[in-house]
């Protein structure tokens, strides 16, 4: 952790100073000097070390961007880790915005601006959030498509009263079936995913905004497709398939369940 201390704290910025207490650099003396060193805490310290340790490798690659993508991440953090909700929600329209959040907008804003060396202005910064919220409406979907599975069977096991899941959400709005879920759920991804396409057709003609919105826009594009083959692919989603099955699967087989997506390969 001294290495991250070292690389900020001498920059005597209240920001800097806020990310690094927000990254956790003062867990560990205090946890030893309160003696509750104990499993969950050593556990939540090797956690805050390996951010440090990536948060210090991005900083030495690119300080200002390091800095972007540490604000972001820390945001993001505190917006999950705060949020608390003992009812339902009562339509897609109230879920979406909290599921965006939880689905990591603002730290793969971080990620990719920082791969990309992309700067995002102040000014810009409320259009470029506009302009991804078709595919991250989108993203987040799809994420809930494939996963509806896991945490069904999850929240059953748990006696929680509701699933916090898209397929839920619209199965309790408009009172229909489970398979009848599932499939608008489809055609609402479908139908954000055509919109984001648009929005970045159109944005690259927008010579007037920044060349990196323009550039920030398209690769979102990119992160909806990577989200969909990871839902398809991942175990996590996938339980009963054996490690063996998804490191020797043959090309162009469908392995979605009952998705109805199909991957094909090029001949």
């Amino acid at each position: 952790m001294g290495g991250l201390l070292q690389l900020i704290a001498p920059k005597q910025d209240e920001s800097r100073r806020q990310i690094l207490h927000g990254f956790g650099s003062d867990v560990l003396p205090q946890a030893t000097r309160d003696g509750f060193i104990d499993g969950t805490v050593l556990k939540g310290i090797a956690a805050k070390q390996i951010q440090s340790l990536i948060v210090k490798e991005m900083m030495a690659i690119d300080e200002q961007r390091g800095l972007t993508t540490m604000k972001a991440w820390e945001k993001f953090v505190q917006v999950v880790s705060s949020r608390q909700r003992s009812e339902p929600f009562r339509s897609l329209e109230e879920y979406l915005p909290c599921r965006i959040s939880d689905a990591g907008e603002l730290f793969w804003f971080g990620l990719v601006t920082f791969a990309m060396a992309l700067t995002i202005s102040n000014e810009e910064m409320e259009l470029c959030k506009r302009l991804g919220q078709p595919a991250w409406k989108a993203l987040a979907l799809t994420n809930d498509l494939y996963s509806w599975n896991k945490e069904r069977d999850a929240a059953a096991k748990q006696g929680a009263p509701y699933v916090m899941n898209a397929i839920w959400v619209l199965m309790r709005e408009h009172s229909i079936s489970e398979s009848r879920a599932k499939e608008v759920c489809r055609q609402k991804i479908q139908k954000h995913v055509d919109e984001a396409v648009r929005t970045a057709d159109e944005t690259k003609k927008k010579l007037e905004l920044s060349s990196d919105l323009r550039k920030y826009t398209e690769a979102i594009l990119y992160s909806i497709s990577g989200n969909l083959v990871w839902s398809i692919y991942c175990p996590r989603y996938q339980a009963e398939m054996s490690a063996e099955v998804f490191q020797h699967r043959a090309p162009g087989v469908d392995m979605s369940g009952d998705h109805h997506v199909r991957v094909e390969t090029e001949q």
